[in-house]
């Protein structure tokens, strides 16, 4: 879609999305939960050495919140939240068509909200080594867990015949599409999925209120039952005054909004 022929002395520079906190001031690195190695790491200033060019550093959620703000589902809204649904759960807010992204760009690490009381007798452990996250409960990796899980006691389900008879080929995409068949047991995970992630985005919604929530990572790609689903719960735990004319939609540039939001950080670089 964004395939462009461009040689070197053409390319304005190079802008990068990251799946963690990240300065986008200093371009350094503050962790990446579900990638290690990554702690305190300046990337800007490495790949500004290794290519001898200019290079802008941003969260990845908030880079694919931008390119839709920019080009995407976000046009002419000023007030958007966006949420990423994959491994983890990324967010990005644009508030009066500006990023929020705090002190030292650890802004809008949604994932990491608590939604269970902290300590290891309480919570589900996360990928960032607290207790209790947000995404530990309905991330995919969070919805493979927990149907992982539930098979070790039943295994009379379509998702058992879907996976060959092996938990660990369990994928969030066949949960979904098992319950688009009618499956009771997936159906079942899905409503605990869809509960979990009605909750945590209503208390961001309470908080923030958005004109529009832009929702995309793989767990998007479920469609209409994810949409349905989440609509029909939001307004139980979303003020009426917020949840009143307020939009929830996919990604319109699906995977590449990261990569337009990438860009929209070298545009503002120069503007």
């Amino acid at each position: 879609m964004f395939d462009v022929d461009a040689s070197r002395d053409t390319v304005m520079g190079i802008g990068v999305g990251v799946p963690g906190p990240t300065n986008t001031d200093t371009g350094i690195v503050f962790s990446c939960a579900n990638i290690p190695g990554f702690e305190q790491f300046p990337l800007q200033k490495r790949l500004e050495e290794e290519t001898k060019m200019i290079v802008r550093v941003g969260n990845d959620v908030n880079c694919g919140t931008m390119g839709e703000a920019w080009l995407g589902a976000g046009i002419g809204y000023k007030n958007i939240l966006g949420i990423m649904l994959g491994t983890g759960i990324g967010g990005g807010i644009i508030i009066d068509g500006k990023l929020v992204s705090g002190a030292n760009g650890a802004a809008a690490e949604v994932g990491h909200m608590k939604i269970k009381s902290s300590g290891e007798l309480y919570g589900k452990l996360c990928g960032c080594g607290q207790y209790g996250c947000w995404e530990a409960y309905c991330s995919s990796l969070a919805l493979e867990r927990e149907a992982r899980m539930r098979m070790e006691v039943n295994n009379n389900t379509m998702l058992w015949e879907v996976c060959g008879g092996d938990a660990t080929q369990v994928t969030a995409k066949a949960v979904f599409e098992c319950a688009k068949q009618g499956d009771k047991f997936c159906l079942l995970l899905v409503d605990y999925e869809l509960n979990y992630l009605a909750k945590g985005i209503a208390n961001i919604a309470n908080i923030l209120n958005p004109e529009i929530i832009i929702i995309g990572g793989g767990l998007s790609l479920a469609g209409d039952i994810l949409f349905d689903g989440l609509r029909d719960r939001m307004y139980k735990y979303t003020m009426a005054a917020i949840y009143e004319n307020l939009k929830i939609i996919p990604s319109k540039l699906g995977n590449e909004s990261g990569i337009v939001g990438a860009c929209a950080l070298l545009k503002l670089h120069n503007a």
